[in-house]
């Protein structure tokens, strides 16, 4: 089925998202250097499931029906062996050696996905899907800022929110009354997020850009409680909504603990990382379901 290769194919690419994130330097140049960055417990769980991501959906895809005579199938799982053994290595590796080795792993795993760029194609060849696609990639920007730290995370999580919006507008055109409402409200929400980002850079402002971001985080699960109720995205999609929802309550617990010394930010950097995958999860049923919708629905004249 269609839905489960697009579904694969989004696994595989998120997976290979959170490497790329997890190999950006969150320290020192020095640190870098000398290998003296240390070992980070947090940064390695995460690369794990990056892995754990990739080699999951590489089987998927080795197995589906639609590419078993495909020229280049072999040569992907092999690729993606590869590639997806190089980052495990490096978890063994610090400063410079393993940034080396993650970059090459990254650079394996997308030969790999070139090798099968027509099937990716066909994957996300509409609208909905390419949204979705977009909603997960740019979600994942934006809340991995809480696991990686410096300016560069703050940079990719505004972009995540561009991205995010994006994909929204794209998704929209699938959805019924339930879920257009509901989505124009995460859209809202995210410009709210970025209007209380440049409010943070404001001397004195702070106060009120963290008003604003609270006003942000109640639209947006608003949002995601409309998208439950969206017929359009099928049973799947909105048992992924409701995870959503769950994430967004845990996040709030989260920031709660955050004003705890000591405690607090080690809760913060668990549930980040939790919400990392509920994150994934939520978004797949949704486009699994969405795609399930699209492609079953019957053709009218």
């Amino acid at each position: 089925m269609k839905q489960n290769l697009t579904k694969s194919f989004t696994l595989l690419i998120g997976g290979i998202l959170i490497l790329l994130l997890n190999a950006i330097p969150d320290h020192d140049l020095g640190g870098l250097i000398t290998g003296a960055s240390g070992f980070d417990f947090q940064s390695t769980f995460v690369a794990l499931i990056g892995i754990a991501l990739v080699l999951t959906a590489a089987s998927k895809i080795s197995t589906a029906e639609q590419l078993t005579t495909h020229p280049n199938a072999k040569k992907f799982v092999f690729i993606i062996l590869a590639g997806a053994s190089v980052s495990f290595i490096a978890l063994f590796l610090n400063g410079t050696a393993q940034l080396i080795a993650q970059i090459l792993s990254i650079i394996t795993l997308l030969i790999a996905n070139s090798l099968l760029k027509g099937a990716i194609n066909f994957s996300f060849g509409n609208a909905a899907t390419k949204g979705a696609l977009m909603i997960l990639i740019g979600g994942l920007l934006f809340i991995y800022k809480e696991i990686g730290g410096g300016i560069a995370f703050n940079i990719i999580a505004l972009a995540g929110i561009v991205l995010f919006f994006l994909g929204l507008g794209k998704l929209i055109h699938n959805l019924d009354e339930e879920g257009t409402r509901g989505a124009k409200k995460i859209r809202l929400a995210l410009i709210l997020l970025i209007v209380a980002a440049f409010l943070d850079m404001i001397p004195l402002m702070g106060l009120i850009a963290g008003i604003v971001a609270i006003v942000a985080f109640i639209v947006e699960l608003t949002g995601y409680l409309r998208m439950k109720r969206s017929t359009a995205i099928g049973d799947l999609g909105q048992s992924g909504a409701k995870i959503l929802v769950i994430n967004m309550v845990l996040l709030a617990v989260a920031s709660l603990f955050g004003i705890i010394p000591f405690v607090g930010s080690m809760v913060v950097g668990g549930v980040s990382t939790l919400s990392l995958i509920l994150w994934i999860i939520g978004w797949l049923r949704i486009e699994a379901g969405t795609v399930d919708r699209l492609t079953t629905a019957p053709v009218t004249a």
